[in-house]
């Protein structure tokens, strides 16, 4: 009940909805549409439905069956995130991902889920990794993304019915450049861009001693990513029509 009054003081148009990816991978590497989460996702579609919000479907990691093996040096928890990209692209494409939307639109009906994001904030702070960067981890992605888009039609699930959200990024200039410099489009695949802000503020209260919302990130937020990165960001993605 407090969840629905929140949703309809705030009425948001876009919602994002973090999806754990490994409850629903069984040990053989079949998918597993019966969770929680899939109930608490069918509650929130039933009001997105009401409202006409647009689902974004978001598992946010990898799941680890489908991932490179990790590093053995790696301990989780650690001070950083390690996870791996797909190990095969195809693979994750047509077990996972395929599954997952026919679940949730034939089988479970859901009516607004409308767009599936792979990777959230791919290639920064160890999420989304290549063995020693072989292949290039952006060359991956887009892979993936291709590999996706293959699959999804494949499955009669084209992309105005689910479309893919591409770069989910803090730093989208620097990821277009990485493409340019290896010769990769993402473009072709993906329906929409996101790029995540941390550190603008929209009200008037004096900034905060906090890594986020300090001075000097409130500043080149609100001067710099505003008004210079996010304008090309937005010219780029409107020349592409997306």
């Amino acid at each position: 009940d407090a969840i629905r009054e929140g949703l309809d003081a705030l009425n948001p148009g876009w919602i994002r909805f973090g999806l754990p990816p490994d409850p629903h991978v069984r040990g053989d590497g079949s998918f597993n549409g019966e969770t929680v989460h899939m109930e608490r996702l069918a509650w929130l579609d039933a009001w997105a439905a009401e409202k006409g919000a647009t689902l974004l479907l978001d598992p946010f990691v990898m799941p680890a069956y489908f991932e490179f093996p990790v590093p053995p040096e790696t301990r989780n928890p650690g001070s950083a995130i390690i996870n791996m990209a797909a190990e095969d692209n195809v693979a994750y494409a047509e077990r996972f991902v395929v599954p997952l939307m026919e679940h949730v639109l034939n089988s479970m009906g859901l009516t607004q889920v409308r767009y599936f994001n792979p990777i959230n904030e791919p290639m920064e702070y160890g999420v989304y990794q290549t063995p020693g960067d072989t292949p290039p981890a952006m060359v991956h992605y887009v892979g993936m993304m291709q590999a996706i888009r293959t699959a999804l039609d494949a499955a009669g699930i084209t992309r105005d019915r689910i479309g893919l959200l591409g770069l989910d990024t803090i730093e989208p200039l620097h990821h277009l450049l990485d493409q340019h410099r290896l010769g990769v489009d993402l473009d072709p695949y993906v329906d929409a861009y996101s790029v995540h802000h941390y550190n603008l503020r929209f009200d008037h209260q004096p900034p905060l001693n906090l890594p986020d919302t300090g001075r000097h990130y409130f500043i080149k937020g609100m001067n710099v990513v505003l008004e210079q990165d996010d304008r090309l960001v937005l010219e780029y993605a409107r020349l592409r029509g997306k």
